[in-house]
């Protein structure tokens, strides 16, 4: 079953906004054992998405589109494919019900106007994909069999991410599973704390004994995606061993896949506490931390201490130790992190400091230059990194340095 995506708005042209929907299908795909066969993005107009699904269908067994669907003018994605289906709308009333519902919460006294009514009409012999975080239904058809003389389908879902992601998990993929594709067994590794390559090598011998094996590599700065695919089930549950073996001390589990969620179910698990002390990721660190639902059981805050004065006046670092050695030292991380840990009575601390850029860099301590100290109990570690790339980049990747040394001395211990 080849699948393609269309996603519609002048909106990603422009790159006002960014496209996560994609990645997020291409993402959810994956993990069934699907790789998009194409992805496109198209302005808000009809020849263009006429010509895009003339495109994709001739490639495609499914098109997925998102986008388009809501109530303003440049909203005309389910217009515009009906015509091209040569198809009719009719009324939803579940769809129509839970427009309703959704207005009355924020229009007391005010009946729903028709131009908001209109999204509950959706295409005859469509199924329809019920919004359960705003207005717009999906519809998911079967495209007439006069169109293409081949079985094809379609999807249509909204364009805001938190009306299509659960709306594509819990509905379109039951819906492609029900079509019967070729079976395949898959398995999908979270690896923190090392990179790419490294992995690609320590899977070379695994890839060479399992012939039938497809392995595919997906990079951040946190770890690496691992997926596994094979039409054979012993294949799969071969290479699952080996791949356990292998990187047993960093592999994600079950259900995680986060490296900063990771962290705080360690913590957890050890009745452990963490503070962090950020100076060039300004709160970065503890933002990872915090995103991470029930975080505050083992976080009872952060400081972020950017000037020179703040590391003498609130975590206690010595002038000499910033006269002579500098802010940005092994010296300076090493005191955060200790009088941090004073400070706030925890188990656990993490401290950075560095030159995120573009300017400030010097012969000595260059842009990119961050050091990074992790404490857990006694044992503490400190870190000298040179990171290239822009300010982003650099405090990106100091972020996923720290909460990976942390994760390897909560593993350790």
């Amino acid at each position: 079953m080849k699948i393609s995506i269309l996603c519609i708005g002048d909106e990603l042209l422009k790159g006002i906004t960014i496209n996560t929907n994609q990645a997020f299908i291409g993402q959810e795909l994956l993990s069934q054992g699907i790789i998009a066969e194409h992805s496109l993005v198209v302005a808000d107009e009809a020849l263009s998405l006429t010509n895009a699904l003339d495109y994709l269908f001739s490639t495609s067994d499914v098109v997925v589109t998102t986008g388009g669907l809501g109530p303003t003018a440049d909203d005309m994605t389910k217009q515009v494919i009906a015509e091209y289906l040569g198809l009719s709308f009719v009324q939803d009333a579940p769809a129509l019900a839970n427009l309703n519902k959704y207005w009355s919460k924020r229009h007391e006294r005010n009946e729903l106007p028709d131009y908001v009514a209109d999204q509950a009409m959706v295409i005859e012999n469509s199924t329809v994909l019920q919004n359960g975080q705003g207005t717009a239904p999906g519809m998911w058809l079967k495209v007439p069999d006069n169109k293409f003389g081949a079985s094809k389908y379609l999807t249509m879902l909204p364009g805001p991410p938190r009306e299509m992601g659960p709306m594509f998990t819990d509905g379109v993929l039951p819906l492609l599973h029900k079509m019967g594709s070729s079976i395949s067994f898959n398995k999908l590794y979270y690896i923190a704390g090392i990179a790419e390559s490294l992995v690609e090598v320590k899977m070379q011998p695994i890839i060479e004994e399992l012939k039938n094996l497809s392995v595919a590599y997906c990079a951040s700065y946190d770890g690496v995606k691992l997926f596994l695919k094979s039409d054979s089930e012993d294949s799969t549950a071969r290479a699952e061993v080996e791949v356990n073996n292998i990187f047993a001390n960093n592999i994600l589990p079950e259900n995680h896949t986060d490296l900063a969620e990771d962290v705080v179910r360690l913590l957890s698990e050890k009745n452990l506490t963490l503070s962090t002390a950020e100076s060039c990721t300004g709160g970065k660190i503890a933002g990872r931390i915090t995103d991470v639902p029930g975080s505050s059981a083992i976080f009872p805050g952060g400081i972020v201490t950017y000037s020179n004065e703040w590391k003498e006046k609130e975590l206690g670092v010595s002038k000499q130790t910033l006269e002579e050695f500098g802010a940005v030292s092994e010296q300076c991380v090493t005191e955060l992190v200790n009088n941090l840990m004073i400070k706030s009575g925890t188990n656990a601390g993490i401290s950075v400091s560095g030159i995120a850029g573009p300017t400030g860099g010097t012969a000595d301590k260059p842009v990119g230059l961050v050091y990074v100290a992790v404490r857990l109990n006694d044992i503490c570690t400190v870190k000298r990194y040179e990171f290239t790339g822009n300010r982003q980049s650099v405090r990106d990747r100091t972020v996923s340095k720290a909460l990976n040394t942390l994760r390897e001395l909560l593993v350790a211990e």
